[in-house]
C-alpha cells in the first residue's frame, strides 16, 4: 500500500473548508474529472455517494467528527482510504530562550489542510499510485479556488 499526502494553508475558516469537503454534491462544479455525484444516504455525520470520475463510477463512504481546533473527514471506497485533517490551529515549533521547543499556533484566520490517501492493493494499484500522485496538487488547487470563489460570492 502507498500513502500519499498533501498539505496546504488557506485563508479560510475551518468551517468553510469543512463545508466544502462534505458538500460532495457540488464536486462536479469544481473538481477536475468529476462527472457526477449521486447521494445514496446522508446523515448528520456520514454519507454514502456514488461518484463518477473520468467515467469510472465508485461508491464512497464519508464520515466526520470534530476535533480540538478542527475537523476530520474520513473517506473510503474500493480503491482508496483517506482522511482530510482540517485544523484551525497551525502547529509550529518555537524555541524558547532555554532551548526547549514548545508548540504554539499561528493566526486563526488561516486553516491548515492535510489530505492523506492510502491506495488499496489490487489490479488498479499501479495506475492509481501514479495518477493520484499527479492529481493531488490539482485537487488541492481546485478546492482552494472553490473556497476563494465562495468567499468572493459572499461579499
Amino acid at each position: 500500500m502507498t500513502l500519499i499526502t498533501s498539505q496546504c494553508v488557506v485563508p479560510h475558516s475551518v468551517r468553510d473548508v469543512y463545508d466544502t469537503i462534505v458538500r460532495v454534491g457540488e464536486y462536479p462544479h469544481f473538481l477536475p474529472g468529476c462527472d457526477f455525484v449521486h447521494l445514496v444516504q446522508q446523515e448528520d455525520d456520514f454519507l454514502v455517494a456514488d461518484t463518477s470520475v473520468s467515467g469510472f463510477v465508485f461508491r464512497t463512504r464519508m464520515h466526520w467528527s470534530e476535533t480540538d481546533g478542527g475537523m476530520d473527514v474520513f473517506f473510503d471506497n474500493a480503491f482508496v482510504h483517506g482522511a482530510w485533517h482540517v485544523m484551525g490551529c497551525i502547529p509550529q515549533v518555537f524555541s524558547r530562550s532555554d532551548g526547549v521547543a514548545q508548540n504554539s499556533c499561528v493566526s486563526r484566520h488561516q486553516t491548515h489542510i492535510q489530505l492523506r490517501i492510502t491506495i488499496s492493493a489490487g489490479l488498479f494499484y499501479p495506475i492509481l499510485r501514479i495518477g493520484l500522485s499527479a492529481m493531488l496538487p490539482r485537487l488541492q488547487r481546485a478546492f482552494q479556488k472553490r473556497l476563494d470563489d465562495l468567499q468572493r460570492n459572499c461579499k
